[in-house]
């Protein structure tokens, strides 16, 4: 069988992967854009598409493992904040044994209306893509509290029909400009029918023990936010917004 493929994607000098040692049974995977240094264990790919760069190379590669060239059909996407306690290699073939994707659920929200309230809060977007997005869902009947996973791990069967069907849509539905994966992954299980394997309640818990979340390299300040947080409260998000 061939070996589990762990990816991650790091752009803008956002993240320093941790290194892993050579001896797992795993390939790690770093596709990067020059901006950060391939830490031992990992294999460097420099990842160009067109008119894409930053945050958004990153969203595309998290969302399409299949277009990347990724050999075998077993993958674990994770940001560049994880680090590893020991080979996951075990627990992807565990997990993908009998789901085609798999990830922990939100430790705080299952709700992806609920994660925009929060997004437009701490000023990570502002509120007219939310209104718009808000308005897209409610087109499609996404129900409250249909579930909200964690983005930042995912398991994957990424060659599966579905799940390329999925990541296809999640990756249009970003593409629109809102600019949080979360919810809009959540619209797009919806939409496709797919459900999601739970493996634990939070990433940074993981029960199995074998991996962990640091932090990010880079942080946008709360002076930095402010203006979104400003405009979130002018456009009265809480009346029109759903907890």
């Amino acid at each position: 069988m061939t070996e589990p493929i762990v990816y991650s994607c790091v752009t803008a000098g956002y993240d320093k992967v941790a290194p892993v040692p050579t001896a797992w049974h795993c390939r790690f995977i770093l596709f990067h854009d020059g901006s950060v240094e391939v830490p031992d264990g990992w294999e460097g790919r420099r990842l160009h598409v067109a008119g894409l760069r930053g945050v958004a190379l990153n969203r595309y590669a998290k969302m399409l493992p299949h277009r990347l060239g990724l050999e075998g059909e077993l993958s674990l996407y994770v940001d560049g904040n994880i680090f590893f306690r020991r080979d996951p290699a075990e627990r992807i073939q565990s997990v993908l044994s009998k789901a085609k994707i798999a990830a922990f659920r939100h430790p705080h929200r299952e709700c992806a209306y609920a994660e925009l309230r929060e997004n437009l809060r701490l000023g990570f977007i502002g509120p007219g893509p939310v209104w718009r997005q808000v308005r897209k869902f409610r087109r499609a009947r996404l129900p409250r509290k249909s579930g909200l996973f964690e983005a930042r791990v995912l398991f994957r069967r990424h060659t599966e029909p579905e799940v390329v069907v999925l990541d296809e849509l999640w990756w249009s539905m970003w593409q629109d400009g809102l600019g949080r994966d979360q919810p809009l992954l959540s619209a797009a299980l919806w939409a496709t029918g797919m459900t999601v394997e739970t493996v634990g309640p939070d990433a940074r818990a993981d029960p199995s023990d074998v991996l962990g979340v640091g932090e990010h390299a880079t942080q946008r300040t709360r002076v930095q936010r402010l203006p979104k947080r400003l405009a979130a409260e002018l456009a009265l998000y809480r009346l029109w917004l759903p907890r």
